[in-house]
């Protein structure tokens, strides 16, 4: 063999252990969806809204996970904040809070008015047996200056204090 073929034949086997490497999905986080609000600088939301942000969070993540597409893709963050905070009545009060309706949403508007109907019955303290004070706890968080954007953030929520906790970095 010459040495030409033999570089290529171990380019060629060097990369097989690139092809074999496979994309892994993130396990859904549940509680993800307070990050996403601490994100989104809003301090009035209700327990309604909060509970719209984490439904709407949810089924983001099943329907991104059922169509392979990114959650983002499904509704951009600003767009499940936005509908959250207006918490629409009907399904064209849902079309009417987006600019430019992504498919799926589009798709799933029932659904979609379906788990904003829930959150109004069932705000987030019913939801969660007891963490009614998640907004006060989130608000806590926003003592930490912007410029601390890189300290990372424990968002669950202490028994004892509600309050959230810098993770101490290891």
């Amino acid at each position: 063999m010459s040495s030409t073929n033999s570089k290529k034949f171990l380019d060629l086997f060097n990369d097989v252990d690139e092809y074999k490497q496979v994309y892994k999905k993130p396990i859904f986080d549940e509680n993800a969806y307070k990050v996403l609000y601490l994100k989104s600088h809003k301090t009035t939301f209700d327990g309604s809204q909060l509970a719209a942000v984490k439904l709407l969070y949810a089924w983001r993540d099943k329907i991104a996970r059922e169509e392979d597409e990114s959650a983002s893709y499904v509704l951009p963050d600003l767009m499940l904040i936005h509908i959250a905070e207006l918490m629409p009545k009907d399904i064209q009060g849902i079309r009417a809070s987006c600019k430019l309706v992504p498919e799926l949403v589009e798709k799933n508007l029932e659904e979609i008015h379906r788990l904003l109907i829930q959150a109004i019955e069932k705000p987030l303290s019913e939801l969660n047996d007891g963490e009614s004070n998640l907004d006060e706890s989130l608000q806590n968080k926003r003592s930490i200056s912007s410029s601390d954007t890189n300290i990372p953030i424990d968002l669950s929520l202490n028994n004892d204090s509600k309050r959230a906790k810098l993770v101490s970095e290891k």
